[in-house]
């Protein structure tokens, strides 16, 4: 079968048509006669001087911040200065204050020292002088006994307490002559009831077998008492001891005391003088003053 093709065209080329009226360019062109060649130096020389502002102002605010800051640095070196000088001041015046302190601490020291030592001198003086007061009483109460609970009666004189002695003597076995008694009298008491009757004799070794021998008598019999001597009254015991001192009546009280703490069995006085003994067959110790008893309870423990 026939195919028809449609009729090929012909290609034929147009023909190029040449421009004759066109402008050659320089190859340098000028710039300057453009619109935007005119502007771009104008807007870079504002940019130039406005950043240059800028800065300058920048600068000038941080020299003044620097002049602020320089000058507030200064007010305070020149405080810190002033004070510093101050506290040197006050340090020279403090050495200076501790200086004479300690000078007149060492003269205080130098006095006290003295002090003491002249303090220690009056105490021994002091002490010597004590010993040697209670030595004379010692010696004055040498003959004295003391006789209490003997009521007072009424009315009441020497002779009557005479009598009485010579009583208690029968009792206890020991003859008391008036002869024998150098003076008799009651002590002065608040209450004139518990008053004590001293008895001085002539010689110590009468006020000694007198003590003896009541001693003897309250162990083998009853405790005399004022109703074995015919006295009014309710019935009292009669106690006779050694007329001490004040001193010594004190150190025998606590030397009674600490016997019974301590367990020592016999606390007695003789020729004014304390003693105390453990047991039977143990030696005496003198008590003399109370340190005696503080170092004997040191040594018990």
């Amino acid at each position: 079968m026939p195919i028809n093709h449609s009729p090929t065209r012909e290609l034929t080329p147009k023909p190029i048509q040449k421009v004759s009226n066109l402008q050659h360019c320089s190859s340098e062109p000028s710039l300057s006669d453009s619109p935007t060649s005119n502007m771009a130096p104008a807007s870079r020389i504002k940019r130039k001087r406005s950043e240059s502002e800028g800065i300058d102002a920048f600068m000038n605010e941080m020299r003044t911040l620097f002049k602020e800051l320089k000058n507030s640095q200064s007010e305070k070196i020149d405080k810190l200065v002033t004070a510093v000088e101050e506290i040197k001041s006050q340090n020279l015046e403090i050495r200076a204050s501790m200086e004479f302190i300690s000078l007149k601490y060492d003269e205080f020291k130098l006095q006290i020292e003295k002090l003491e030592h002249d303090h220690t001198k009056t105490l021994e003086y002091v002490q010597t002088l004590e010993e040697k007061i209670e030595s004379q009483e010692r010696a004055q109460r040498s003959t004295c006994v003391e006789i209490r609970n003997i009521p007072v009666g009424k009315p009441e004189n020497k002779e009557i307490l005479i009598k009485t002695v010579a009583e208690i003597g029968r009792q206890i076995n020991v003859q008391i002559d008036s002869k024998e008694i150098k003076d008799i009298f009651r002590t002065k008491n608040k209450d004139p009831r518990k008053s004590t009757v001293i008895l001085d004799l002539t010689t110590v070794l009468t006020k000694e077998k007198v003590i003896q021998m009541f001693k003897k008598y309250n162990k083998e019999r009853p405790r005399l008492s004022t109703e074995d001597l015919k006295l009014p009254g309710p019935c009292q015991p009669i106690f006779i001891s050694e007329n001490l001192s004040a001193r010594m009546k004190r150190i025998f009280f606590l030397a009674r005391d600490f016997a019974k703490m301590n367990g020592f069995k016999f606390c007695w006085t003789s020729s004014g003088k304390v003693f105390l003994r453990k047991t039977e067959g143990d030696g005496p110790v003198l008590i003399r003053c109370e340190n005696d008893l503080t170092r004997l309870r040191s040594n018990l423990v």
